[in-house]
């Protein structure tokens, strides 16, 4: 049985170059996180009032040679926040061996601050920081919705940003704080 398998020839034409569509300049890269920045820099001074309206500057943290955790997050008495405010104050003892101040910041005022501590038995120091220039200063202000993004600052006695976490899980808060000071101070300089 004979098959017949049918061959056709192909004539070699010379390549055809696609046309090309003219070539968009590449997107602009997503800018750096002004947040991130700090790291290794001086941390940006500031008094701020706390729940009791006593003010609290950052330099005499530095005077004291003491470690400051700096917690911003968004809104006073809003789940999120709570959760992390209840953290700090259930875990406000494991700081002093650590020599560190642990200072939660928003841009409320400091009778949204007491409010929020009354109701919720907080004996963390909140600050206060209506207008946001601190927030604006680390780089976490949300402009327009005058809030501060959740953001953890670290910062050396020699008054040195040395970590900035922007990944907070709100129920952990504290020991997560205790968790990256033990590995910061355990860090040769």
């Amino acid at each position: 049985m004979f098959f017949l398998i049918p061959m056709l020839l192909l004539a070699q034409e010379p390549p055809v170059k696609a046309a090309t569509a003219p070539q968009e300049p590449p997107a602009a890269a997503k800018p750096a996180d002004p947040a991130l920045e700090l790291v290794g820099k001086k941390a940006p001074d500031f008094t701020l009032p706390d729940q009791s309206d006593k003010p609290v500057a950052l330099k005499e943290a530095k005077q004291a040679k003491k470690w400051v955790v700096l917690a911003f997050y968004p809104a006073d008495m809003t789940a999120g926040c709570t959760l992390q405010n209840k953290s700090y104050t259930a875990g406000k003892d494991k700081f002093a061996p650590l020599n560190a101040l642990v200072y939660t910041i928003s841009t409320q005022d400091t009778k949204s601050k007491q409010k929020f501590c009354e109701r919720d038995a907080l004996t963390n120091t909140l600050l206060s920081d209506v207008g946001g220039k601190v927030a604006e200063a680390y780089g976490v202000l949300n402009k327009e919705r005058g809030v501060a993004r959740r953001v953890t600052f670290y910062i050396n006695p020699k008054g040195k940003v040395v970590a900035v976490d922007s990944k907070i899980n709100v129920k952990s808060a504290a020991e997560d704080t205790v968790a990256m000071l033990q590995k910061l101070q355990e860090a040769k300089p």
